[in-house]
């Protein structure tokens, strides 16, 4: 169905990111990249993902496809890679994903099987609205940012923007 090709530290990135936040995600893959959307369970918060084939190393899609994947495991498989590692993820039917690990420094590959899960999730559509700022910032960055608030006790944090600065703040 497909074979994707990606910096395995991009992948872990935005799994580490979300896997607190909502456990399992419907993956769609077609010729634009991944797509994912997924609601928490408290339904307070709404995760959307769009990685795009252009920051992929490859992409490859035979037939576009929906994969349910739990982010957490797919967080503990990636633990496995190291700085610089590619990692290449496929899948020739909806039950298994196939993730390989490899290093260009060592040549060393680790191979690993995902099981697939059934989750039954409609797309939610979200309104259009107008927004006094737009931040941009690394998904890595933001984890290490609500991380820290975390250690901190909070268990809401506050996001503020004015013409200068981005003020983070544990409520």
């Amino acid at each position: 169905m497909f074979s994707a090709t990606l910096p395995a530290e991009t992948l872990k990135n935005v799994s580490d990111a979300v896997k607190d936040l909502v456990g399992s995600v419907n993956l769609s893959v077609d010729h634009d990249g991944f797509r994912a959307q997924s609601i928490d369970d408290a339904h307070v918060a709404l995760v959307g993902i769009h990685m795009r084939a252009e920051g992929m190393d490859s992409l490859t899609v035979k037939q576009p496809c929906t994969l349910g994947i739990n982010m957490n495991a797919l967080s503990k498989l990636l633990k496995c890679a190291a700085r610089g590692d590619l990692a290449t993820l496929s899948c020739a039917n909806e039950d298994m994903l196939q993730v390989r690990l490899h290093s260009g420094g060592t040549g060393e590959e680790g191979h690993y099987d995902l099981r697939m899960l059934n989750i039954d999730e409609e797309t939610l559509s979200v309104p259009e609205r107008e927004s006094d700022c737009q931040l941009c910032m690394s998904s890595g960055e933001f984890a290490r940012i609500c991380n820290n608030m975390a250690l901190g006790g909070a268990d809401v944090v506050s996001i503020a923007a004015n013409d200068s600065a981005v003020v983070f703040s544990p409520k």
